[in-house]
């Protein structure tokens, strides 16, 4: 696991000595930092400390979070000093919510560098991290990769903020790990763009409303609708002092709130912020069902049994379907250790994992993941213990066959790892969302209902249009705005930007390695079809993605002939004319240039009728899965030149 950046500190701190005899005190001595009066307060010099600040102080040490949020959130950010984050930090990490309180302890660092008592909490935090084992250097190691990720937020105050607010709506362990679970599945961007504590204050109202709270996130947000006289310090505000952002939030409040009055009326005052699909809907989900009830068509097409995306993933009795090996399968890198399959019902697999000297370890298969167009890779919980892993035997259907899952290179010492590889909660997190709606509908979360999501088939209609009930709202009520996240009217890169979640690469990619044609979102954006198209061209250019894969070729050239003909010689056709077309609805072109840019795409020299898919888009195998996948970095392939012979 990559090592982050507040375990790199941590390595200075042991060298120097001063931790290890910290850790041997405990989590306890955390707490008491802050009630013995060390606490290298900030208003040292004679300051007073202030009335927002003794009500922010005094609220955290009794445990009332809500009298202490409000007391800093008008303004925002209000009373939240190194001592008040401290003390904030303390009392959560004290209640076990280590996350939170960790996160706190770094947000009161940056407020003030030099506070002695956070110093030393997160050398204690950090030092324990180093000497922990077992069970407890997992659970640290999660955590503190999760306050790495929280720490995206720029700033003290608008990090402690959110810290605060988390931990205030988070009233009970469920309704805690839901709220951060759905800050850590964000793109950091989102994280980083937040360097006020208005911005804490929009993020969590975001979070309320996709959990069903829209009378909470209301709370939040109204004191941000400023006046002329009194303009917030914030990105999304007008000239006239309008928070544009908690306008156009308080909008979506209404409508869950069924105030329709009050939706157009906040909506007014956005003043267009939102517009092209440039802030994601905060809704909770409804099911694709409920879509069903208008788009009857797109449904059936989208969630029936035989389309690839309804078959992203086997859970429950869904395992039914999932194929077996009739025998033991050897492992793929040490023969004497055999992996054994057995169907015990519907809904349960048991996998037993037995080497050569008799050592047996067994799991029970909890997800069959892939629709099996090219293969199915099952993630297992450990029995005794229920640690998930990723199988290292994975099926391939061309072949029939079961051989080593992509990454499996090197045999393991412990009887364990036979069976897999153990996977964090970020990493099961990961897999889920791109196999799922959403991904927490796939987990077995105690004291907790289902949500409408859970009933989809793989993945369905709100994983690439967002969750969809202000949309629902916004259809009855006859609102301004569809109130949805993505449409075929949204802007190319938006639609591009939704595939590319599952279908692209977040690291570094060779545009023409083989290894790459897996990430089709990502390499399609290296070809001339899309750099020469200013950004037009995105995956349902070409493909349904409410239907299965066609994989004849005559289903595409037509596409590509759209563009590429004689015709077009001297104007825009095809994807270019829709380039302009939806660059114009979009305020200008497509990728953001002048139309002027857009030239007329080539004609193929060698055979401009047919044959455009088997020259430049052809499947090539993938080194590692030994599977072929079309490279979509389209381009002249040409054939590698031949090895001069030697001596001549």
């Amino acid at each position: 696991m990559t090592m982050t950046a507040a375990r790199s500190r941590i390595l200075v701190v042991v060298l120097g000595g001063a931790v290890l005899a910290a850790t041997a005190a405990g989590i306890g001595v955390v707490r008491g930092w802050w009630r013995t009066g060390d606490t290298g307060r900030t208003n040292a010099q004679g300051q007073g400390v202030s009335r927002a600040a003794s009500r922010v102080a005094a609220a955290i040490r009794a445990g009332r979070l809500d009298e202490a949020l409000a007391a800093c959130a008008d303004p925002p950010g209000t009373g939240l000093g190194a001592d008040e984050l401290g003390e904030l930090g303390s009392w959560l990490i004290g209640k076990d919510r280590l996350v939170l309180g960790w996160t706190a302890l770094e947000a009161a660092r940056r407020v003030d560098p030099r506070h002695a008592a956070t110093a030393r909490a997160l050398d204690q935090l950090e030092g324990r991290l180093v000497v922990a084992s077992g069970q407890e250097l997992a659970t640290r190691r999660e955590a503190a990769d999760e306050v790495e990720f929280l720490r995206g937020v720029r700033g003290g105050p608008a990090l402690g903020l959110l810290a605060l607010g988390l931990a205030r709506f988070g009233d009970t362990p469920a309704a805690a790990r839901e709220l951060l679970d759905r800050v850590l599945i964000r793109n950091r961007a989102e994280l980083r763009a937040i360097d006020a504590p208005a911005g804490s204050l929009r993020l969590l109202a975001r979070l309320l409303m996709e959990t069903g709270r829209p009378a909470d996130a209301e709370r939040l947000l109204s004191p941000l609708i400023a006046t002329a006289a009194n303009p917030p310090a914030s990105p999304g505000a007008s000239s006239s002092g309008v928070d544009r952002e908690a306008a156009w939030l308080l909008s979506r409040v209404a409508l869950q709130l069924d105030q329709q009055d009050r939706a157009d009326a906040m909506l007014e005052r956005a003043a267009g912020f939102g517009a092209g699909d440039s802030s994601p809907e905060p809704a909770p989900f409804v099911g694709s069902r409920k879509c069903a009830e208008c788009h009857r068509i797109a449904y059936s097409a989208a969630q029936r049994e035989t389309n690839p995306h309804a078959r992203t993933i086997y859970l429950g009795k869904g395992l039914k379907d999932v194929p077996l090996p009739d025998r033991p399968v050897p492992d793929p890198l040490d023969p004497h250790v055999q992996h054994g399959f057995t169907r015990k019902a519907d809904d349960r697999i048991e996998l037993e994992t037995r080497d050569e000297k008799g050592q047996v370890a067994r799991a029970v298969v909890a997800y069959a993941m892939g629709s099996g167009e090219h293969g199915i890779t099952m993630v297992s919980r450990d029995v005794p213990g229920g640690t998930p892993r990723q199988l290292r035997i994975s099926y391939y259907t061309a072949e029939h066959t079961w051989r080593e899952t992509k990454g499996v290179t090197a045999v393991p010492h412990d009887p364990k790892d036979f069976i897999g590889l153990e996977l964090s909660d970020k990493s099961l997190r990961q897999c889920l969302q791109c196999h799922t709606t959403w991904f927490r509908a796939a987990l077995p979360i105690p004291n907790t209902t289902p949500g409408p999501e859970s009933a989809d088939l793989g993945i369905g209609c709100e994983r690439c249009h967002g969750p969809g009930l202000n949309h629902v709202k916004a259809v009855e009520s006859g609102f301004a705005e569809w109130a949805i996240g993505a449409t075929r009217s949204s802007p190319p890169r938006r639609l591009l930007r939704s595939c590319n979640e599952c279908h692209g690469s977040n690291g570094t990619v060779e545009p023409s390695d083989p290894e790459f044609t897996r990430v089709q979102g990502t390499t399609l954006r290296f070809s001339r079809c899309y750099t020469g198209a200013d950004g037009a061209l995105h995956c349902a250019t070409c493909h349904d993605p409410h239907r299965g894969l066609d994989t004849v070729r005559t289903h595409y050239e037509p596409k590509c002939l759209a563009c590429h003909d004689t015709k077009s010689r001297g104007k825009a056709s095809g994807a270019m004319a829709t380039a302009k077309a939806e660059g114009a609805a979009h305020g200008g072109t497509a990728g953001g240039g002048p139309a002027s840019q857009h030239r007329s795409p080539p004609i193929c020299p060698v055979n401009p009728a047919e044959g455009c898919i088997d020259c430049h888009m052809p499947r090539v195998q993938e080194p590692s899965l030994k599977m072929r996948f079309t490279d979509h970095h389209i381009r002249v392939h040409r054939e590698p030149a031949a090895t001069p012979a030697k001596g001549g």
